[in-house]
């Protein structure tokens, strides 16, 4: 299945990422919300569109380590994360985020998109989970 392969990341196996959510079923279960979103607004708006406009989605594995990288170089399990994502579309990196730092160590999260066809979606995904999503240009902002 497509959907759990996404969710196990790149080289890991499905027990080491449910160990990082802590065992805490709501964080599985949005990364599969989150993934079905992707898919059923990517089929919507066509590959051509997307790429037209520059709009390419994050795998779930490269987010995970991306994240991992930047917890590791952090340092310090005290140190605060303050993290924004220019381009959120259906946060695949915030959804990492969630995965791979305690909410603890997250002071903020700030997430732009532009796009009207994500942005109402993504809003909706994150509502209750403390992300400062903006519908406005990051270069604008």
């Amino acid at each position: 299945m497509r959907l759990r392969k996404a969710l196990t990341g790149c080289g890991n196996t499905e027990s080491e990422d449910l160990a990082e959510f802590g065992g805490v079923k709501e964080g599985v279960q949005l990364e599969k919300r989150r993934l079905r979103l992707q898919a059923r607004l990517d089929a919507d708006k066509g590959q051509a569109e997307r790429n037209r406009l520059g709009q390419f989605a994050t795998l779930t594995g490269l987010a995970l380590d991306v994240l991992r990288y930047a917890k590791e170089h952090l340092g310090g399990e005290r140190k605060t994360v303050r993290f924004t994502d220019p381009a959120i579309g259906t946060g695949s990196f915030y959804s990492a985020l969630l995965r791979v730092f305690p909410k603890n160590r997250v002071k903020r999260a700030v997430g732009y998109e532009i796009d009207p066809h994500y942005a109402p979606a993504a809003v909706e995904l994150w509502r209750e989970t403390g992300l400062d999503l903006r519908f406005e240009d990051f270069t604008l902002a």
